[in-house]
């Protein structure tokens, strides 16, 4: 069985505190694609992402940062490009 290759990135959320994100390598690209740090048009800031972050926290208690981060990224770049950050 094949398995995607991951990276892990440490993320600091708006109370300062740091989080280790662990997501496939793809959608690290995604992140990248939307933040603009590659292709160079930068869709999102970090700032609306955190502070996006943080409503989905509170909004579904018991969800972690990791998994909103991953959510709303591949929402994001679904949005973006019609196609879902495991395709990027």
């Amino acid at each position: 069985m094949k398995h995607a290759a991951t990276e892990m990135r440490i993320l600091r959320h708006k109370d300062d505190t740091e989080h280790a994100v662990h997501m496939e390598k793809r959608q690290w690209h995604a992140y990248d694609f939307i933040t603009g740090r590659i292709y160079g048009h930068q869709y999102v800031t970090d700032a609306q992402l955190r502070d996006w972050i943080e409503e989905c926290m509170e909004g579904t208690p018991g969800t972690s940062f990791a998994t909103a981060f991953e959510q709303l990224v591949n929402y994001i770049y679904g949005g973006l490009t019609g196609r879902g950050a495991h395709q990027a």
